[in-house]
């Protein structure tokens, strides 16, 4: 009897050792975890660490590896990663980084499904830094789920917030839902300057969601008052708003840039300066021309 008491007790304990280190089978899932991200550990442990946690389930995984991406990106000067084996010469913080960013894109990876929805919105609500929001929020931009609309957009709106988490947050919302949130996302733009203003204007002007939205004569003034702006602000820069030119030439089906191959706009290593400054100038000219109609859109229907 004492001994079938003994043989039951261990039988217990295997079991809730298995439990303990879910399917790792030697360590439990937050220790490998807390090795992945820890500086600590060395390139070969940490490729090994990697590689086991890719093989266990998503739904173990990735909300406890959710508290290392909630760290972001490491302080100092930014390492390109090139895959593990080029990151083997990285500083530590960095090897850590890129290889938890690894684990967690392996586990989204694949075609769209409800299931992988379900459980990034779970982890949207515990996600407590931009990083972890933004990370989430973008796995959502693949594995959509109609049930997340509401928190995302919350986000989107609270001006509290990160700006990095709005504009993901707007991104997601003009790929699944469109043109609901088309204003929302242009008054926030309006509101914002530099990059931050051209990051939100170009997802306003992409080609997929205007094809959905059609021509918004806000978006267009948004988008030449860009230019001057930023040909004001640095008039000897030739390029200067060369990119949000070439935004407008295709949403509003136009021909800003010139024969790239006429010969003045050769120089020794590709288009020479001309070629960007007289892309914009002509840009310009155009909504001279045009602007009224735009500016006044109503005036010149009844007109």
């Amino acid at each position: 009897m004492r001994k079938y008491v003994i043989t039951l007790l261990f039988i217990s304990l295997f079991f809730l050792s298995l439990i303990f280190a879910g399917h790792s089978g030697l360590e439990p899932i937050n220790q490998l975890v807390y090795e992945l991200g820890s500086p600590g550990t060395s390139w070969q442990d940490r490729q090994k660490v990697e590689e086991r946690l890719k093989q266990l389930p998503s739904d173990e995984v990735l909300p406890i590896l959710l508290f290392e991406v909630a760290k972001g990106m490491p302080d100092g000067a930014i390492w390109s990663s090139a895959g593990p084996n080029h990151d083997k010469n990285a500083p530590p913080e960095w090897q850590a980084y890129y290889a938890v960013y690894r684990v967690w894109e392996y586990h989204l990876k694949g075609a769209p499904s409800q299931v992988m929805g379900e459980l990034l919105l779970i982890l949207l609500k515990e996600a407590n830094t931009p990083a972890a929001k933004i990370t989430v929020i973008d796995g959502l931009f693949r594995h959509w789920i109609p049930k997340a609309e509401k928190p995302i957009a919350e986000l989107l709106q609270d001006s509290s917030e990160d700006y990095t988490v709005r504009w993901s947050s707007a991104q997601v919302l003009l790929k699944h839902i469109g043109i609901a949130y088309h204003n929302i996302v242009l008054e926030m733009a309006k509101s914002e300057s530099g990059q931050s203003k051209y990051r939100l204007f170009v997802l306003l002007v992409a080609p997929p969601y205007a094809k959905q939205s059609g021509v918004d004569s806000d978006v267009v003034c948004l988008g030449f008052e860009m230019i001057e702006e930023e040909r004001k602000s640095d008039p000897d820069y030739d390029s200067a708003a060369y990119f949000i030119a070439r935004y407008l030439e295709t949403y509003l089906s136009q021909r800003f840039a010139p024969d790239q191959y006429l010969k003045k706009y050769q120089g020794k290593h590709g288009l020479n300066d001309s070629f960007f400054r007289d892309t914009v100038d002509n840009a310009l000219k155009w909504w001279t021309e045009n602007m009224l109609r735009f500016i006044y859109p109503g005036k010149r229907e009844q007109d």
